[in-house]
Formats: structure tokens, sequence, C-alpha cells
């Protein structure tokens, strides 16, 4: 097997975010479902209040029903901001992650599944690709530069 180009020089902080990105893709798609379902429980459900948009003219908090105040302090409350801001930052993450696979060839896409999903040693991935460890090894930074790049995080040269 021919050896693999050395690829660009990423800052180390720029590597770890990728490197993070491919350890947590597993988990996204059930940690979005988890966020969703919490931010379910914390919004009121649609009979829970009885606000029509455009009921609102002349309407102040003072004369509002309870159930509408509790609505409004539930839904803005700081708890399902959090909660939305967080599922919001976990769509992105796993997005970002499938444009970057999408630049991968299907050696590359093979190696970050072994490395990043099955969570092996390099020595075991290189042993699967039947490759020796230094080229897992160059090949491994050559993905992580190709996604960084893919993402916008690194200037290509």
């Amino acid at each position: 097997m021919p050896e693999p180009a050395r690829g660009p020089d990423i800052r180390p902080e720029v590597y770890r975010r990728v490197e993070a990105l491919l350890y947590n893709y597993k988990t996204l798609a059930d940690a979005i479902a988890s966020l969703e379902a919490e931010l379910d429980e914390l919004m009121p459900s649609p009979g829970a209040s009885i606000a029509v948009v455009g009921d609102w003219e002349g309407r102040t908090p003072h004369n509002t029903s309870p159930t509408e105040r509790w609505a409004l302090i539930r839904a803005e409350g700081p708890t399902a901001v959090r909660v939305a801001k967080l599922l919001e930052r976990k769509k992105n993450d796993k997005a970002r992650v499938e444009r970057g696979l999408k630049a991968l060839s299907p050696l590359e896409r093979e190696l970050v599944r072994l490395k990043y999903d099955q969570e092996l040693s390099d020595h075991a991935v290189a042993s699967t690709l039947g490759m020796p460890k230094a080229n897992c090894w160059r090949l491994k930074r050559i993905i992580i530069a190709k996604i960084a790049i893919r993402l916008g995080w690194v200037n290509q040269k």
C-alpha cells in the first residue's frame, strides 16, 4: 500500500475538537432525542394554554389567566432556554460530522468507524485495515484535517 501524504498541519485545539466530535457522534442521535423529550416536557401542552395568536390585544401580565402566565414563564424559563440551546448545539454537531464524513473515502470512513465508533486502539485499527501503524496514524491525521477543512476550521493550503 502506498504511504499516504502527510496532510496539512492543524492546531492541536482544532485536532482535539474534531476528534471530540467524532467520538461523540455515535451518541448524538440519542442525546438529541433525549433533549427533545425534555423540552417537550418543559413546554406546555397545546391544551394547557388558552392563549390564541392575535388575542393579546389589551392584555398585560396582570390581566392574563394564570394558565397563560404559567405557560409563558415555562416556555421562556431558564431551563427551557438552556435545553433548547443545548439541543440546537447537538443538532449542529451531528450535521457537522455528517458533512465531514461525506468528504472521506470508504477506507477513511472505515478507519473513523473503527477508531471513533468502536474505539479500537491505533494498533487494532491498523491490524484490521492491514496497514502499518505509522500509515494508520498518518491517515488518521489526514482524515481529521479533511474534516476540519470541510467544517471551515482550517484554511486549505
